[in-house]
């Protein structure tokens, strides 16, 4: 790759080389090319998928907040279930939240969800969710897309895509046992679309090349 290759771009693809056999990096403005069949389809409901490769299904919970307007929003939250002698057991229940740690000040544990933004015309934040290997080889991602109201729901504009990884803190260079997040999606790199658009729906089609999961949904 030759020097004017975007820093940002080849960090992403090598995080996801093993995602997907389709990955490609190319020019400045492009984006990593992630097989649509790693998708995992995450519609209304309770979502039960292994995300870590320990054999037991985990939560992904994506509900809806209905505020009876166009500004309705879904809410992703991701709920990891524990094995007998996983490290983070302390003395609590099975079931802990998952994080998304972007290193934002004041938020130095992460957020708890995920909310969409909805207008009537377009949905301004969405995510998707890709998944590739077994067991220990197990690779889990969630891309963020995301763009700026700018004048109003119905322009186009360029999407930000934030690529968030399922890191154990050891695997990120920290000491799980002093860290109170063991365990999260962690911000490893972001790319901008190479084109506007009104939707995450369309961006996402048109960028990574897979569909928006909720058919009945047919805003862009």
């Amino acid at each position: 790759m030759g020097r004017s290759c975007n820093r940002l771009v080849v960090l992403v693809a090598a995080t996801v080389v093993t995602l997907a056999s389709a990955v490609t990096v190319r020019a400045e403005s492009s984006l990593p090319k992630f097989n649509p069949k790693a998708m995992v389809p995450l519609v209304h409901g309770p979502n039960w998928i292994d995300l870590d490769g320990d054999g037991r299904k985990d939560l992904v919970m994506k509900s809806r907040w209905e505020i009876n307007g166009p500004h309705s929003a879904s809410v992703y939250s991701v709920h990891r279930r524990l094995v007998p002698n996983d490290p983070f057991r302390y003395e609590g229940p099975d079931w802990h939240l998952v994080p998304f740690i972007d290193g934002r000040p004041g938020h130095p544990h992460g957020v708890e969800s995920i909310v969409t933004h909805e207008g009537a015309d377009c949905i301004l934040r969405d995510i998707r969710l890709f998944a590739h290997g077994k067991g220990a080889k197990t690779e889990t991602l969630v891309i963020i897309a995301e763009r700026d109201a700018g004048e109003g729901f119905w322009e186009e504009r360029p999407f930000r895509f934030r690529v968030f990884k399922w890191l154990r803190a050891k695997d990120v260079g920290e000491d799980e046992a002093q860290n109170f997040v063991g365990i999260a999606f962690r911000l490893v790199g972001e790319v901008t679309s190479k084109k506007a658009y009104c939707g995450a729906n369309e961006a996402f089609k048109n960028e990574f090349g897979v569909e928006n999961p909720e058919k009945s949904d047919e805003r862009r």
